[in-house]
């Protein structure tokens, strides 16, 4: 009898998640059922991930010139939530400099400017009216892929590594962080880095929170 392979079982465990998320999708976009907070509380324990630096030495190994800050891309709505957690670090003197996902996408129009902004100018000007100095901050280029976030994790400890930083510091919405620790852990190992994850708050609905958990399968597959 031949033994199911690692990977046979990984998608045998995916299409079982798939198939109960699928029928709770349905329900709940029918109803409103009585269990939606204990999902969401169950769901939230397998998607949430902190891992703060040590309190001993400070805040943590090294000093804040050693670190970098580096933000998860997202909406605007999500990017505003994780832009206040990140200049809270900074100004706690965490680390010295915040790296941000370069896009050019256009935002909102800016009554200030006469025009829209990019997304770059939008994220500066937001994280520099939290304290934030201009010169600490700046965009890094990813290259694209099917994946955002697994695209940002090839990317960004290469990238932090090459400057000399010895910490890498992410901040995401707090229920991608699993996903997001899974991303980067194997990457930033491969850099040298110590790796360290802050959640940003958030409020995602059951759905939010079970599309979530199905993405987070399918990083763990492309992990395996």
């Amino acid at each position: 009898m031949i033994e199911p392979s690692r990977t046979d079982k990984r998608f045998f465990l995916i299409g079982i998640a798939l198939l109960i998320c699928a029928a709770l999708w349905f329900l709940i976009g029918r109803a409103s059922l009585p269990g939606v907070q204990w999902a969401k509380r169950i769901l939230r324990g397998q998607l949430v991930k902190f891992e703060p630096l040590p309190a001993t030495e400070g805040a943590g190994p090294g000093n804040p010139e050693d670190r970098l800050i580096y933000v998860l891309g997202g909406s605007p709505e999500n990017l505003a939530r994780r832009l206040i957690a990140a200049s809270d670090l900074y100004r706690h003197h965490v680390a010295r400099r915040i790296l941000i996902y370069d896009s050019q996408i256009l935002m909102a129009y800016n009554p200030e400017a006469g025009r829209n902004l990019t997304f770059d100018e939008w994220a500066i000007r937001r994280l520099e009216g939290l304290g934030v100095n201009r010169d600490d901050i700046e965009p890094v280029a990813v290259r694209r892929g099917m994946f955002g976030t697994f695209s940002e994790a090839r990317d960004v400890p290469r990238i932090v590594s090459s400057r000399s930083y010895k910490s890498l510091i992410l901040v995401s919405s707090r229920h991608h962080t699993a996903r997001v620790w899974n991303s980067f852990k194997s990457f930033a190992r491969k850099e040298h880095l110590n790796l360290y994850i802050y959640p940003a708050d958030d409020d995602p609905s059951l759905r939010d929170l079970l599309l979530e958990y199905l993405k987070l399968e399918v990083y763990r597959l492309l992990l395996l």
